[in-house]
């Protein structure tokens, strides 16, 4: 897939300038990664990042950039920028705005022109009312040791303690919430007594066409990452990271993990909804699992 992906991106490596001011955590992923494909569509995606973030104007609220492949039937096969207006969750898809006028519709950088289209979407989180109806992601250890349940902090909804089943529905235990969620970022954890060992990595930078399984409760699907958000790989708090993906699931799949397809398992992110377009196009939206680790200060472990 990344194959045919790399055909829409220019064939030279984006400037150098382009590609400054990246974390030596990103810096050191981009030298291990092995597949061309790959590393050329992250490059370019952290160059785009790096001209919305610093060459370009502020965007009014509520736009929210992600840099990837835009859909084909409605807005051309081609990889550039998305201005997302997704509205509150629940609510209808936003109407056009008088200020989408004055957005950008191109992007430049070496002569390559990169398209920029708005995208109005209605965002429905998949949660049944708490405390039923959510899946968590995986186990999460703390610094002090205490293991735990990592899910969407929407699917615990503030409560103080939650009761958790297996994929059979057997009562396990009823754990306990002692966390505030971080505003943000929809990633907490449940308090419970529970058994594992295997450590499951989570993937930084991501890149769009990064072929991924959605192992949601309603049965597992296979896809792919279309776009990120444009954190150019930073996992800090104040740049939530959204991972948007070409398969979605049913009310009560928010939580769930998206694993990166083939070779090692490792985590993409937390499933929390989909996102309907006034064009028809519909994606699932994820926190970023790596952001969720860091701000929740947390080793991941595979369920």
């Amino acid at each position: 897939m990344q194959r045919q992906a790399v055909n829409l991106i220019p064939d030279e490596m984006p400037p150098p300038e382009y590609l400054g001011g990246l974390s030596r955590a990103v810096e050191a992923a981009l030298h291990k990664i092995e597949n061309p494909e790959r590393r050329k569509i992250l490059l370019w995606t952290l160059a785009l990042e790096f001209y919305l973030n610093n060459m370009m104007e502020a965007l009014p609220a509520p736009y929210v950039p992600t840099v990837g492949f835009l859909h084909p039937a409605t807005e051309g096969d081609r990889f550039g920028v998305i201005l997302h207006n997704w509205g509150r969750p629940n609510g209808p898809i936003p109407r056009p705005r008088e200020e989408e006028l004055m957005l950008p519709r191109s992007i430049y950088i070496r002569d390559h022109l990169f398209p920029v289209v708005v995208r109005r979407s209605a965002f429905i989180p998949h949660t049944n009312c708490h405390p039923y109806g959510g899946r968590g992601a995986c186990f999460a250890r703390e610094k002090d040791g205490t293991r735990n349940l990592l899910t969407c902090a929407h699917v615990i909804g503030g409560a103080h303690q939650i009761d958790l089943e297996d994929d059979y529905g057997k009562h396990l235990e009823t754990g306990s919430v002692l966390t505030n969620a971080v505003s943000g970022i929809d990633a907490q954890v449940i308090k419970a007594r529970l058994k594992f060992s295997t450590p499951l990595p989570a993937v930084n930078p991501i890149a769009s066409y990064d072929n991924i399984i959605f192992e949601a409760g309603s049965g597992h699907r296979a896809g792919m990452v279309t776009s990120v958000t444009d954190t150019r790989g930073s996992l800090d708090r104040a740049l939530p990271a959204r991972v948007l993906i070409n398969c979605y699931g049913v009310g009560g799949d928010s939580g769930s993990p998206v694993i990166l397809g083939g070779g090692e398992r490792k985590i993409v992110g937390l499933y929390m909804g989909y996102l309907q377009s006034a064009t028809g196009v519909t994606e699932g939206v994820c926190q970023n699992a790596a952001q969720a680790a860091h701000v929740l200060d947390i080793e991941l472990f595979d369920r």
